[in-house]
């Protein structure tokens, strides 16, 4: 076993992200029938996710023999943010962006994430995490409303971007703050008001003064240039979330073995692209953006931290106690995750995208197992 560790560890490329992309495509016997697919999202053109989701996709169609097909409609063209469930149920969408955790029912175990010390540092192994126990704890979820869950890519932990400087907890008492995903009863324990605004409006919301700040990822503050109206930055992991991928059940059910297998092959690795290429890297890029646009990056003291982290974890017993009325036992969830935390902690991000491409976890879609 320890020897299995120590090979999985180590990259067995020295780039398995751009080796994915550029390796040869088998010369298997290609589908005997075509799909052309609804590949639907609200992300605006900013959004550094879709750029390599479409490489994603375009590496599906040369690996199908152009079996496989898409045309994306993005911007909100075919559903909002809160629509893709609807969408996809009604056939106007074949797979779309969709965000179980902004439900506001049914997805107790998918918003796990959205809790305070919940998420790894590292985007790529939460993003692992989220496939291996897919199968236990959100395929059912989906599943449950009506469409297939295909697979997440986890966010970085959020960070609290301002426009007057948050030092310590105290400080977040009476801010109007913008949060997506986090659940609006955690804000009575640190002290903020939630403001249900969405993200492509954030920037007109602080330079209006209407919010002071907004608890978010780095892909997003820099994206949207939200550092433009707020100039202090806390380094706080409030939450994290992800973003999932969610597919037509009919469209999956209808599609040939063989284009089933290249579109469950994909998945994975995808999101282990997505989580390195716009979330871990851009967040490792983003300290040095911020301070060249003035931003004051504020780093709470050990004492300090002590504080957030015991707010923080206790900011959780209201998910706990609705997991509890629903049936759902998201404690053992949570030592799940945590488990699995302490497997991957060592891992290179080659490492992981290996897992990903040689491993992947099967079960995630209920009904087939490649």
């Amino acid at each position: 076993m320890i020897a299995v560790l120590v090979v999985l560890t180590q990259p067995v490329v020295a780039d398995s992200f751009v080796n994915w992309y550029s390796s040869p495509i088998s010369q298997s016997p290609p589908s005997p029938t075509s799909a052309s697919w609804k590949f639907s999202h609200p992300a605006p053109p900013v959004s550094p996710l879709i750029p390599i989701m479409r490489q994603g996709w375009d590496l599906l169609v040369r690996r199908s023999h152009g079996k496989f097909t898409y045309k994306e409609y993005g911007g909100g063209v075919l559903h909002g943010q809160l629509e893709a469930f609807r969408a996809l149920r009604r056939g106007i969408s074949d797979y779309a962006i969709c965000y179980g955790a902004l439900e506001a029912n049914g997805f107790e175990y998918t918003k796990a994430l959205t809790q305070y010390g919940v998420a790894a540092q590292n985007p790529l192994v939460t993003t692992r995490i989220l496939a291996e126990l897919a199968p236990r704890y959100f395929t059912p979820e989906f599943e449950a409303k009506g469409v297939y869950y295909g697979a997440s890519v986890a966010s970085a932990p959020s960070r609290i971007l301002t426009k007057k400087p948050v030092r310590n907890i105290n400080d977040l008492k009476g801010l109007k703050l913008i949060t997506h995903g986090i659940p609006a009863e955690t804000a009575k324990y640190y002290g903020y008001t939630p403001i249900n605004i969405s993200f492509t409006e954030t920037y007109t919301a602080l330079q209006q003064g209407i919010v002071d700040g907004v608890i978010g990822v780095d892909p997003a503050f820099i994206a949207f240039k939200l550092y433009e109206q707020a100039s202090y930055l806390t380094l706080v992991d409030i939450a994290s979330g992800a973003v999932d991928l969610c597919i037509n059940r009919k469209s999956f059910d209808r599609l040939s073995p063989q284009n089933k297998a290249t579109l469950y092959s994909i998945q994975q690795p995808l999101m282990m692209v997505i989580a390195k290429k716009a979330v871990s890297d851009l967040s490792k890029r983003a300290n040095a953006i911020y301070t060249k646009h003035g931003v004051e990056l504020i780093i709470p003291s050990p004492e300090e931290m002590k504080q957030w982290n015991n707010i923080g974890l206790a900011s959780q017993a209201p998910w706990v106690s609705s997991c509890k009325e629903q049936g759902k036992d998201c404690e053992a969830l949570l030592k799940d995750i945590e488990q699995l935390k302490q497997k991957y902690n060592n891992y290179t991000d080659d490492a992981l995208m290996d897992l990903a491409i040689q491993k992947p976890v099967t079960g995630i879609i209920s009904t087939y197992n490649p």
